[in-house]
């Protein structure tokens, strides 16, 4: 790569332990070269052959190909740090009002109308230093781990199909006041921004997709929600509206299949238009997706009624 023109530079500032680092980053023309095998001279992420199936969820993914399925959760290194940033946030706002108390009114607010100072202290600097410094080094892994699994999807197979999920929209809370017909008390409006700031799932289809554009494939790998994967019934050929607490499908022949599987075994054999899906492959290859799906209930080693402690939610579709 270093043999390419350089396009331009950018200088950038990440936070370390006792002092901001600064980096030279190099922009080079063309696209990125291959990793190869030293010895071998073999790709070291050679690309499949055929279609995946991609059910993502704020904290799960679900894959099914020919050759592997599975279900994992996203980014799993990333160490959950908010605890530790709400306690970091609660010194430095301390240390904020007692530096800066003429900002605050007498209720406790900050003034409002006016044009305010704010001076920093010394441990309040130490104090942001150290908040910015965990969330890079929590940035950092979770990249790392979605550019191991991208590359691992791509040995999988050439064609991905994933459902095109508003995140931006399903991390904000909900703006419609519900009361709970059950306890008669208002719903939280909580939805899914922890979950999807920690997992960052629209990184991984991002970076999944410009790995598909560098090697020269189609990186339109989005499908409409208005096919419903988590819905439809191939057996039956209905669609059946499930709770998000709803987790395992009960089919017409008794079998039990988690739901995100199943999704994801769906958009496997989506049709060519992008509407509907292949029934007909669905029919033939639906034994060795069960007989798949059974050897991941088994590794994960908890009951049908239980899976769901993993974490596995997703969003309606």
């Amino acid at each position: 790569m270093l043999q390419k023109r350089v396009k331009f530079c950018r200088i950038i500032k990440k936070a370390g332990k006792n002092k901001p680092h600064w980096y030279l980053q190099l922009i080079l023309e063309g696209k990125p070269a291959v990793k190869q095998n030293n010895l071998t001279g073999q790709p070291k992420h050679p690309v499949g052959k055929g279609a995946v199936g991609i059910d993502i969820g704020p904290q799960t993914i679900a894959y099914v190909s020919d050759k592997e399925s599975e279900l994992m959760e996203l980014a799993a290194g990333v160490k959950n740090i908010e605890h530790e940033k709400r306690l970091i946030q609660r010194k430095m706002d301390r240390s904020r009002r007692a530096t800066n108390p003429e900002n605050y009114a007498e209720d406790g607010t900050i003034k409002a109308g006016v044009r305010l100072h704010w001076t920093k202290s010394k441990r309040y600097l130490r104090l942001q230093s150290r908040l910015s410094l965990l969330q890079r080094q929590q940035a950092e892994i979770r990249k790392r781990q979605h550019t191991e699994l991208a590359n691992h999807l791509l040995s999988l197979g050439d064609r991905f199909y994933v459902e095109d999920m508003a995140w931006a929209s399903l991390a904000h809370r909900a703006k419609k006041t519900e009361v709970s017909e059950k306890t008669g008390r208002i719903k939280r409006k909580k939805r899914f921004g922890k979950s999807i700031g920690n997992k960052a799932p629209a990184m991984l289809i991002s970076i999944l997709k410009q790995k598909l554009i560098s090697r020269g494939l189609s990186g339109d790998i989005k499908v409409p929600t208005s096919v419903r994967a988590s819905q439809f019934n191939h057996i039956s050929g209905d669609y059946q509206k499930k709770s998000l607490s709803q987790r395992w499908n009960t089919m017409p022949d008794g079998r039990r299949i988690q739901r995100d599987l199943y999704s994801a075994f769906l958009l496997q054999h989506i049709n060519g238009t992008r509407k509907g899906f292949d029934v007909a492959a669905l029919n033939r290859d639906y034994e060795s997706f069960v007989r798949a799906h059974d050897a991941i209930v088994k590794k994960l080693q908890v009951e049908p009624k239980t899976i769901s402690s993993m974490g596995m939610m997703r969003t309606a579709s």
